[in-house]
């Protein structure tokens, strides 16, 4: 018996009936393989044929007349439908049946849709779902949250994605300077009142006047306090707290390049006070909301309930450890205390 090895997986197979084209079609160009080489080099091509404009309409065209061909017996049960008689054909020329469902209402379904149960059940007695107003509004939030999120994103995109201030010293994980998180960057510029909202980021990437820019918190924080006066005495109180609780950023990953090339904020106008526990909002709320009083009892305070952190690893750790976090980065920053 002649055999012979195909070319693609090197199989010693009889030469007569496993190889495909024969040897008589050689004249084609098309090398002879053996019959799973063959099978799988056609459904190759025809997937690729399948992706091209032709292919696609060839593939509708044939889909189109299976269902076109497809027929059901009268009197058949198909879950909730019971098929009565035949109603003619829909306008794709699909085969249209009248049926009864299990509730007694009658409707048309075509044969597709029986065979394959699409809308087991008439609308009449399909279950509905009711939610409460509660539920409503909290869905509502969270649609209105996923939007504003995304077009913060697509602004901070369109604004570079990166602090553009000279003097941020933010290092990143490709140690390089200017802070590319953006859970740290705020869109600055354009101040209404309404820098959370998805209008605000709509009015940012539909600007062209080139007014908004990208700082991270420590950065604009930086450049609040020089716009800012602040009393005095408030800041000799500032001062000496900050340098009680050890004058430098407490977080250990603080990725804040100081002059001497050492990580770890030291700047006292931008540190901010932080409760270890994520308290902050109780204490403020006892004390009225006025942060003099909260200053006064972290000086009083031999706990060691308070910290000292940057505005970014102070935004970092209230996202990983869910608490209070600002509405979605305000252009004017906001001091935690």
């Amino acid at each position: 018996m002649a055999i012979k090895k195909c070319p693609h997986c090197h199989k010693v197979k009889p030469r007569t009936s496993e190889f495909f084209p024969s040897d008589s079609s050689k004249a084609s160009g098309l090398r002879s393989l053996c019959r799973e080489c063959y099978r799988f080099r056609k459904r190759l091509q025809r997937q690729k044929w399948l992706q091209t404009p032709a292919g696609h309409e060839s593939d509708r065209r044939s889909a189109q007349k299976h269902y076109r061909k497809m027929t059901v017996p009268i009197g058949a049960q198909f879950r909730n439908w019971t098929v009565l008689e035949a109603a003619g054909i829909t306008r794709a020329r699909s085969r249209r049946y009248r049926c009864r469902c299990r509730c007694g209402a009658v409707a048309l379904r075509t044969a597709f849709a029986l065979r394959y149960s699409h809308g087991e059940t008439c609308l009449s007695c399909r279950p509905r779902i009711t939610l409460s107003p509660e539920e409503i509004r909290r869905h509502e939030r969270a649609w209105k949250s996923a939007r504003t999120k995304h077009l913060r994103h697509e602004a901070i995109v369109k604004l570079g994605g990166r602090c553009i201030s000279p003097g941020c010293r933010w290092m990143n994980s490709d140690w390089t300077r200017g802070c590319a998180d953006e859970r740290l960057l705020q869109v600055v510029g354009g101040y209404d009142g309404k820098s959370h909202h998805s209008s605000f980021y709509l009015k940012v990437l539909a600007d062209t006047t080139g007014k908004y820019r990208l700082l991270c918190i420590t950065c604009n924080h930086l450049e609040y306090k020089r716009r800012r006066t602040t009393n005095a005495k408030v800041q000799a109180q500032r001062r000496t707290l900050l340098k009680k609780l050890g004058g430098k950023c407490a977080s250990p990953g603080c990725c804040w390049l100081e002059s001497d090339d050492t990580l770890g904020c030291r700047d006292l106008r931008v540190l901010q006070i932080d409760h270890i526990n994520g308290d902050g909002a109780q204490d403020r709320l006892k004390s009225g909301g006025k942060g003099i009083k909260v200053l006064r009892r972290a000086l009083k305070d031999t706990t060691g309930r308070y910290q000292i952190l940057c505005p970014n690893c102070n935004t970092i750790k209230s996202l990983e450890n869910h608490e209070y976090v600002p509405l979605p980065l305000r252009t004017l920053a906001v001091g935690a205390a």
